[in-house]
């Protein structure tokens, strides 16, 4: 079982909520630390209670529980689960859009909440570790482009090929103890401001 302990369960309504899934979510070695409506503060609740995992456990997914899922997953990724009767595809595509981890349609049976809990942690770790790797490879590229863009200024300036002005780039990053995308946006800037 992985660390993730305490849970946000989103219910329909607290007078009428379902205890046996309660009770199961419980069985499975996790803790429920709050209990709200769908139209609950769920930030707040969050930051209050320390949650790491958010569960839902509604009879229809509306518009409403999915824009305030994805504020929650932009301001504090976390897994987040649905499970609901609730099979319109229009509702399972605005889930995923939101950031819904697992979104289980009629699923709910006690002996497979730990499973299905661990899954959609897995699951929402492989897709956070994508997303951090995406950004690092596009803030790579746009470094890349930078740095190209910086050394054939310096190429056309001081009349040298491209290896040393990659190097000289190099030497004033090392120099200067900053990154060579930092030097070469300063070379760029220098240059568009005496063009």
């Amino acid at each position: 079982m992985t660390s993730i302990t305490s849970i946000l369960l989103i219910v329909d309504s607290i007078q009428e909520r379902d205890n046996e899934f309660e009770q199961a979510i419980l069985d499975a070695g996790y803790t429920i630390n709050a209990i709200v409506e769908p139209d609950g503060d769920f930030l707040y609740q969050i930051n209050e209670c320390h949650c790491d995992l958010f569960v839902a456990n509604v009879d229809k997914v509306r518009i409403e529980l999915m824009k305030q899922i994805a504020l929650v997953t932009q301001t504090c990724p976390m897994p987040v689960i649905v499970f609901t009767p609730d099979e319109n595809q229009q509702a399972i595509d605005n889930a995923i859009k939101s950031g819904v981890s697992a979104y289980i349609v009629d699923g709910f049976k006690a002996n497979r909440i730990r499973s299905i809990i661990e899954v959609a942690i897995h699951r929402f770790k492989a897709v956070n570790k994508l997303q951090t790797e995406l950004v690092k490879t596009k803030q790579r590229l746009s470094d890349r482009k930078v740095i190209d863009k910086a050394k054939g200024i310096v190429m056309k300036q001081k009349s040298i090929h491209e290896d040393e002005a990659y190097n000289l780039i190099r030497k004033m990053a090392m120099n200067k103890n900053s990154s060579m995308a930092e030097i070469s946006a300063n070379i760029i800037e220098v240059y568009e401001l005496m063009a």
